[in-house]
C-alpha cells in the first residue's frame, strides 16, 4: 500500500495544498518575479532616458542663446587700461618697469633691482614679466601687493619670496626689514585694440 493512501483525507488535502503552494511559489520565483523585475528595470531605464532627452532638449534650446552671447563677447573690445602699453615687447617691458618702480616707491619700499624677462605668447596675448627685488616692511609690502593687484594695468604676482632681517647693530629694536623677490606680470595691449 502506498503511504499517501494510508493518510486521512484531511491530511491528504493539506499535503495537496502544500504541493500547490510550492508549485505556485516556484512559478513565481522562476517566471513572474523575473518578468516583474525586468518591467521595473525597463520603467526605470525609460525614466532615465526621458530625463536625458529633456536635458538634451534644454541644451539644444540654449545653444543659439549661448552662441549669440559668445559672438557678443568676441565682438567686445577690452578696455586698453587693462593692458601694459607699448608698441613692441621691449617698450611694454619698459612701461611695466616704470609702473612697478612707481608702485614700489609709493608703497614705501626700496627698489634693489628689476629685471625684465622675454615676452611670451599666452592665449593670443603677450605676457610681459618682471623679476623685482626690493626691501620692505610688512606694511609697505602689503601696500605694494594690494597696489599691484588692484590697479590698472592689471598685474599679477606669480611668485613672492621674502626673508626678514631684524634691525641693525645701530638700531636693534627697529621694525623687521624684508628682503623680497617677486615675479610680476601683465599683458601687452593686444594688436588692433
Amino acid at each position: 500500500m502506498n503511504t499517501i493512501e494510508t493518510l486521512s483525507p484531511q491530511v491528504r488535502r493539506i499535503v495537496a495544498l502544500g504541493l500547490l503552494a510550492a508549485l505556485l511559489l516556484a512559478a513565481y520565483a522562476l517566471v513572474i518575479s523575473p518578468l516583474v523585475d525586468g518591467w521595473v528595470g525597463l520603467a526605470r531605464s525609460i525614466d532615465e532616458t526621458r530625463e536625458l532627452a529633456s536635458g538634451y532638449e534644454r541644451s539644444i534650446r540654449a545653444k543659439s542663446r549661448i552662441a549669440a552671447e559668445l559672438d557678443a563677447l568676441r565682438g567686445e573690445r577690452p578696455d586698453p587700461s587693462w593692458f601694459v602699453t607699448g608698441e613692441t615687447d621691449a617698450l611694454a617691458a619698459a612701461e611695466l618697469q616704470n609702473h612697478a618702480t612707481e608702485l614700489v616707491s609709493a608703497a614705501g619700499a626700496g627698489m634693489r633691482s628689476i629685471q625684465p624677462l622675454p615676452a611670451e605668447d599666452e592665449d593670443g596675448l603677450k605676457r610681459v614679466t618682471l623679476i623685482v627685488e626690493l626691501e620692505a616692511t610688512t606694511t609697505s609690502l602689503t601696500r605694494l601687493v594690494y597696489a599691484l593687484e588692484a590697479e590698472t594695468p592689471y598685474l599679477f604676482i606669480d611668485q613672492l619670496q621674502a626673508s626678514s632681517r631684524i634691525g641693525t647693530p645701530e638700531e636693534p629694536e627697529s621694525a623687521p626689514v624684508l628682503d623680497v623677490r617677486l615675479t610680476i606680470y601683465g599683458y601687452a595691449t593686444p594688436i588692433g585694440s
